[in-house]
């Protein structure tokens, strides 16, 4: 009876470190996207900016190419912040 019940035991412990070290990889990743779409945003403003503080001769992206890039940050901007409110108002 003691080495079904060591059996058991073992199963339970070898699927709980499966379940744990699925849901690690699944942070993991979560984590690695929302620092992509950081990065990315940050490089979004970056260039805006320069576009902005820079001579016309400097500037690498054409009149549409900027508009659209305006759009996308503005976007994400206005996404953040509503989400901020958002999360203020639902755990306060």
């Amino acid at each position: 009876m003691a080495a079904g019940d060591d059996l058991e035991l073992d199963g339970k412990k070898r699927e709980h470190r499966r379940h744990q070290s699925f849901r690690d990889h699944v942070n993991l990743a979560v984590l690695i996207i929302i620092w992509l779409i950081v990065i990315s945003i940050c490089l979004g403003i970056a260039v805006f900016a320069w576009h902005l503080l820079t001579p016309i001769c400097w500037h690498f992206l054409d009149e549409k190419a900027l508009d659209k890039l305006q759009t996308i940050l503005g976007a994400a901007v206005l996404s953040s912040a509503l989400t901020g409110y958002a999360n203020r108002r639902m755990n306060g």
